[in-house]
């Protein structure tokens, strides 16, 4: 599961990409993803995809462009215990590569799909060892 970053979403996606890649630097992992607040609140999210097809490709001004206006919406949430199966499924379903994990009223991590592609390896490696 990976941090959580909260950027207000009058933000620009300039102020924001450069916010992403200093978290990235700080941590020494890779943001590909922050959360839009409206209020203090996460309404959406803005991914690296995000900003590649909804302002680079479509030749929108990334220092005018507010996240809010290119941010994905709404945003879709499971609580922490939700099993790895059923959060493949939403995120299949729903077409998305990344899913907020929440605990009560307030998000706590997101797993991405090489989270689970992590997982199921490791599951399918372990199962391997117990066989041989």
């Amino acid at each position: 599961m990976h941090r959580v970053t909260l950027v207000d979403g009058n933000k620009s996606v300039t102020e924001t990409a450069k916010l992403m890649t200093t978290v990235a630097t700080t941590v020494t992992r890779e943001v590909g993803s922050v959360l839009v607040a409206k209020n203090n609140e996460p309404v959406g999210i803005l991914t690296e995809r995000d900003i590649l097809k909804k302002v680079v490709a479509a030749g929108l001004d990334p220092t005018v462009t507010k996240i809010s206006q290119v941010m994905s919406a709404p945003l879709i949430t499971v609580p922490v215990d939700t099993n790895i199966g059923e959060a493949s499924r939403i995120m299949i379903e729903k077409g998305i590569r990344r899913l907020p994990i929440t605990e009560g009223d307030r998000i706590v991590g997101i797993i991405t799909t090489r989270d689970i592609a992590r997982e199921m390896a490791a599951r399918f490696l372990s199962r391997k060892k117990v066989q041989a």
